[in-house]
């Protein structure tokens, strides 16, 4: 395997300073997770000792990407990805092995360390979205992004030719809707203007029609409701934070999962077959196996006891080794389990009629 010879100055790759000069002639800032990378074809090299040399690797292809991070277990490794999509991780001093494969070609990548695990935003190649990741030196997991969000989109005089349709722009001193891509270099329409619509009417409904005095006490109530339901699951199920008020959530993490040889997904499944929909769960990502439930301002006492008394029975059930009943779940669902590794990594995106019986 040939390296890059010493480079002049640091080379600017992905937003971070990659460079191969001695740690003392590095620009002042610069990462230790970023210096004294020398990118090959097939490989990697680094300073002596900071990491070994990688390489090469199977099929000998380019190196995109590279990184150290700190596992969960304290253990510095380091993590690459190639030019054709694959992903991997330093597993003996000088070895890359595989652990992931199927992301975008030719993507960027970067990441970041975050209690343990290493956090991947991939862009997609084409429109620059980006595909979060979370890796915890086991599982590559896809990121779920919550939430509604809406907002103005503001691009720079670089960006600003290539916006989709239609938008808004400053003339002298009144702003004009533009909604056609005709004679520009905009890739056309992405989706409908006015964006979360649905959403938008639906606070705005519950707002007018609740008024200030409303408005408390709904939010007084969501926090009573996930107060209740953390100090009911205390003893059962771990929290990452200790016995603390939380506001309109309860947070659990799966400390108390340990040893069952179960996971939060899991637990999640068995709760289908309760008749009830999981909760959110792995969010936020700070929080390993995160269980975060929501019961908002509408449950009453009752329901809120029925749902309390149906997650500690699922509870005695792990602490009582009955882990098929989680490993099978769904069972009484109109689907069962899902290979949800595959549906990631091998999405289908078309329906096909099935052939005749």
């Amino acid at each position: 395997m040939s390296t890059i010879g010493s480079l002049d100055a640091p080379i600017e790759i992905f937003g971070g300073l990659v460079s191969d000069m001695a740690p003392a002639d590095l620009p002042h800032g610069v990462s230790p997770d970023c210096q004294d990378v020398v990118f090959s074809s097939g490989g990697v090299a680094t300073r002596p000792g900071l990491q070994a040399l990688f390489g090469p690797l199977a099929g000998n292809p380019t190196v995109n990407y590279v990184k150290s991070y700190i596992t969960p277990n304290e253990t510095l490794r380091t993590m690459a990805q190639d030019a054709n999509g694959n992903l991997y991780k330093e597993t003996t001093p000088g070895s890359l092995t595989q652990i992931a494969s199927g992301l975008t070609p030719n993507a960027f990548i970067n990441s970041t360390t975050l209690f343990g695990r290493e956090y991947l935003a991939t862009s997609d190649g084409m429109t620059g979205n980006d595909l979060p990741r979370q890796y915890d030196d086991t599982n590559l997991d896809r990121v779920s992004q919550g939430g509604p969000g809406a907002g103005p989109v503001v691009l720079s005089s670089r960006l600003a030719p290539y916006a989709p349709v239609p938008f808004v722009r400053p003339d002298r001193d009144a702003l004009s809707l533009v909604e056609h891509a005709e004679g520009s270099a905009s890739f056309g329409r992405m989706s409908a203007f006015h964006g979360q619509m649905g959403m938008f009417v639906r606070a705005l409904s519950f707002i007018l029609s609740h008024g200030a005095d409303g408005l408390r006490q709904a939010s007084e109530d969501a926090v009573l409701s996930a107060n209740y339901m953390r100090a009911c699951l205390s003893d059962v199920m771990s929290a990452p934070f200790g016995d603390r008020a939380c506001m309109h959530e309860a947070l659990f993490d799966d400390r108390w999962l340990k040893d069952s040889g179960l996971t939060t997904l899991d637990f999640a499944k068995a709760m289908i077959d309760e008749g009830y929909h999981p909760m959110t769960v792995y969010f936020p990502l700070i929080v390993h196996g995160a269980m975060l439930i929501e019961p908002t301002e509408s449950e009453s006492k009752a329901s809120l006891d029925l749902f309390i008394m149906t997650l500690r029975d699922l509870a005695f059930a792990v602490k009582a080794g009955d882990r098929e009943r989680f490993l099978s779940a769904p069972v009484f669902a109109p689907r069962r389990r899902l290979d949800e590794t595959r549906a990631a990594r091998q999405p289908v995106l078309r329906w096909t009629r099935p052939p005749p019986a």
